[in-house]
């Protein structure tokens, strides 16, 4: 449901940009219901320069970037977000976080 939403906000924005905003915005998801709590909030802004990732939860632990271990399969999200995002972060408000990322066009 996530991707085929990002899908129609984006429209023809370039396949290159839609591939990034769409792995950034499957990560982000995937933690939100692996380790967090209540619904899940998706946003997605564009404009001229950059596309703005949102997703809201309420839990208030905020994710950590951390080197992936080689013996498991999991824990590699934020850092491909990281990887491919020209900025990321977390906001606390409303007794959860949103943890967002601005993926350049021109770049991705």
């Amino acid at each position: 449901m996530a991707r085929d939403f990002v899908r129609e906000q984006l429209g023809d924005l370039g396949e290159n940009t839609l591939q990034t905003v769409l792995l950034v915005s499957t990560e982000l998801v995937t933690n939100a219901v692996l380790h967090g709590r209540g619904p899940i909030d998706l946003s997605v802004e564009v404009n001229a320069s950059s596309v703005l990732v949102r997703v809201f939860d309420y839990e208030p632990r905020e994710p950590q970037l951390r080197e992936p271990d080689v013996d498991r399969t999991d824990g590699r999200g934020i850092a491909l977000v990281a990887m491919v995002s020209r900025r990321w972060g977390t906001s606390s408000h409303d007794g959860g976080k949103s943890v967002w990322a601005i993926i350049d066009r021109t770049a991705a």
